[in-house]
């Protein structure tokens, strides 16, 4: 039998809670006393979880202890094993009791709030106890609990190692004219004097920027001089009125700005296509009822409805 089967079959809550207790106290008698059990009783449970793992628990000799290496991967262990159960229990008692709390959900790309209103709606039928604000956020403020969800581009995903992500469904993005740029359209302009013109972009260190910034450098063009930052459709659509401007939007937005004669789509550039994924931070605990909305939203993947593209 391996260790980890062993460790899975023989392995008790009280060893947990005496493993948990003893790296606490450093110390059997203190031990003893925290659990309010025999001095006896805790030099056995301590035989039985070296038995059961084949290997000391700790260096030394006496009441003061010092946990072994293999003693401290454990105390790692059981402490992630009791969060989980805390975890568990947090969860439980909101289901059974009635789930309430509130969640900062962050949105900006008008794609994702299409997808993600209907979603919305039914959790809100589902869990009426769960309040939802939707907000501007994206990766910065989702890993630094500013935000508790996002749904956004992925991007370069330069703080990997600090949020997980989902993907939901994948959005395609294009180059659109406004005014005289319109016309690029049908003459082909050249990259080179695209990027001379002027440009409606996303504010740096945001997901489609990256890409746009990452499309450049790989083709060794300069990055627009003539720029105005936006961080929002409405904003772009304003300034791509107003007057000849390049900007970069979602196909599906692209198409509603050549109906509505605001711009046209000059480009198709498949580098800057993406995915819209569901995104919160890594290795966070999460309260209830943003775990469960997170879960909520995760089901919907598999479900039989389409995001934009």
């Amino acid at each position: 039998m391996t260790i980890s089967s062993r460790i899975s079959t023989h392995l008790k809550f009280r060893h947990i809670r005496f493993m948990l207790t003893l790296a606490e106290t450093r110390s059997m008698a203190r031990t003893a006393l925290r659990l309010s059990i025999s001095y006896p009783a805790v030099v056995k449970t301590r035989q039985e979880i070296e038995d059961v793992i084949g290997a000391r628990l700790l260096d030394g000799r006496g009441d003061d202890t010092t946990l072994t290496e293999v003693g401290a991967s454990l105390v790692r262990a059981c402490a992630r094993i009791s969060a989980e159960l805390d975890c568990a229990g947090e969860e439980i008692t909101a289901l059974r009791d009635g789930l309430k709390g509130h969640v900062l959900v962050g949105l900006r790309v008008r794609d994702a709030l299409r997808w993600f209103a209907p979603v919305a709606v039914a959790f809100r039928k589902r869990y009426p106890g769960i309040s939802l604000s939707l907000v501007d956020g994206l990766h910065q403020d989702i890993a630094e609990g500013r935000v508790d969800l996002g749904l956004a581009r992925i991007g370069p995903a330069r703080k990997a190692d600090e949020l997980e992500f989902a993907p939901l469904f994948p959005i395609r993005s294009v180059i659109v004219g406004s005014g005289i740029f319109a016309a690029a359209s049908s003459g082909g302009m050249p990259w080179p004097e695209m990027v001379s013109g002027s440009w409606c972009l996303p504010p740096l260190n945001t997901p489609l920027r990256d890409r746009f910034d990452d499309f450049l450098n790989n083709r060794n063009l300069p990055k627009p001089k003539d720029v105005i930052e936006v961080s929002d459709i409405t904003a772009q659509v304003e300034i791509l009125r107003a007057g000849p401007f390049f900007g970069i939007t979602s196909q599906d937005i692209g198409r509603e700005l050549q109906r509505t004669k605001i711009a046209r789509i000059v480009a198709n550039v498949p580098e800057l296509d993406d995915d819209i994924a569901l995104i919160w931070r890594a290795k966070a605990r999460l309260h209830p009822a943003v775990f469960q909305l997170k879960q909520f939203i995760l089901e919907q993947i598999d479900a039989p409805r389409a995001g934009p593209r």
